[in-house]
């Protein structure tokens, strides 16, 4: 057997491997005799047919087929062997040649990495604050979290909740964009789509964009609204799609008169008596939201930071990977996405209706962050090789208990689940 290995610039290599005529007329033999062992031929018994007769009856072209796919593995594992490549997946047979007999496979090689001076990066880290108005606003949260609803059938005003199922998709083209990299949601694309969600209508402070509440006043339980808002400037998160228009449909299930709570010692109490230290009067539990939020935004902040550093190191690292490496990583997206709607109770291909879209643009739409992701995870990957970071037995341990204990009394069967090799 002869071996050709031929690198391409799409981080695969082509091997071209001749075989000895012996070894694929071998082939041929072999898989004449069992396909006669599946035809019936007047005057033959199966198994039993001379290989001159089977050609007649089947063609050539029937019996070249199966010995190329009987040997074909074989051939390739041969090949990888005498090549000594390093593949990340599966080869592809691209070609069959038979004069003389000719393998041609494709092969996804393993990414390289060059990190280059990772080391010297340096970039400025930010501490986080928190201010009154946050802690203002987590105890509104759960002033409204635990108010007393009452369902009613008149119409909706301002400081009354709903119980409704919104879909929503852009109204408008997608601006035209000097980057043509960039993904921007087209004419149809999905904003937002949930179900049972319960929003309150408050016009000082509009739910999801400004003009909702206006929209959405008088309306009753059993009613549907169709409507249009305009993403405005600064709204935070929504930058890239500030200016869009999108439709939205709203099918009101429940309108709700609210009573809230008075934000008092009572209050505070009621919400602290199952802390530890607790029950706690006001200021005491504001303090304590203090703690949470800057607690959060300390890991938040540092893992924003975490990922700024990392993407500099991609910045200047020289990453080579097969195209096979981004078409896993769209496959993950499209699964998490997947499970994503079963919680709300949409299929994937429900999804795409509502969308209008295909799963071949929600692919091209996600290609961009796919590439981002594999170039950060193999850049992660070789700075863990290159500083010898490993995770112990107990620092594993530890962590899935810390994922399992929110489950309460379940815990035990997620437990299972993180037992599995895979996992």
């Amino acid at each position: 057997m002869n071996v050709q290995t031929e690198h391409l610039d799409n981080h695969t290599a082509r091997l071209t491997v001749e075989l000895e005529p012996e070894r694929f007329e071998k082939a041929k033999k072999d898989a004449a005799r069992e396909l006669s062992k599946k035809v019936n031929i007047h005057g033959f018994r199966k198994g039993k047919v001379p290989y001159n007769i089977l050609v007649n009856y089947l063609g050539e072209a029937a019996i070249i087929e199966d010995a190329i796919e009987n040997i074909g593995n074989d051939v390739y594992r041969e090949a990888l062997d005498a090549s000594e490549l390093d593949p990340y997946g599966p080869g592809n047979l691209e070609d069959v040649k038979l004069d003389p007999p000719t393998f041609i496979f494709t092969v996804p090689l393993q990414p390289t990495v060059e990190l280059g001076d990772y080391r010297d990066i340096r970039l400025e880290y930010e501490a986080p604050t928190i201010d009154e108005a946050d802690i203002e606003d987590v105890l509104e949260q759960l002033q409204q979290q635990f108010a007393e609803a009452e369902d009613t059938e008149d119409p909706a005003q301002n400081g009354d909740r709903i119980v409704a199922d919104i879909h929503s998709t852009f109204a408008d083209d997608a601006p035209e964009s000097e980057d043509e990299d960039a993904a921007a949601p087209a004419k149809g694309d999905a904003f937002i789509h949930e179900h049972g969600a319960m929003i309150m209508l408050n016009e000082e402070d509009d739910p999801i964009l400004p003009g909702f509440t206006a929209a959405m006043l008088g309306v009753t339980a059993g009613e549907t609204r169709e409507f249009d808002l305009e993403i405005p400037q600064g709204k935070e998160g929504f930058e890239e799609i500030a200016g869009r228009k999108v439709h939205f449909e709203v099918a009101v299930q429940k309108v709700q008169h609210v009573q809230l709570p008075e934000i008092d010692d009572d209050f505070a109490a009621r919400m602290s008596e199952n802390e530890e230290n607790g029950p706690y009067n006001l200021e005491q539990l504001r303090e304590k939201i203090r703690k949470d939020l800057e607690e959060i935004a300390e890991h938040d902040a540092k893992a924003a930071y975490a990922q700024k550093v990392l993407d500099a190191i991609v910045e200047q690292a020289t990453i080579r990977y097969p195209e096979m490496a981004v078409e896993d990583r769209i496959e993950e997206m499209i699964r998490d996405l997947e499970s994503r709607l079963s919680q709300q109770g949409l299929t994937l291909e429900k999804y795409f209706e509502l969308a209008g879209q295909t799963q071949e643009e929600l692919r091209e739409a996600y290609r961009e962050t796919a590439e981002r992701s594999v170039e950060r995870t193999l850049a992660l990957r070789e700075i863990v090789s290159r500083e010898g970071i490993e995770a112990t037995e107990d620092q594993i341990q530890a962590h899935i208990d810390m994922l399992v204990s929110q489950f309460g009394d379940q815990a035990h069967q997620f437990r299972m689940f993180f037992d599995t090799p895979n996992m």
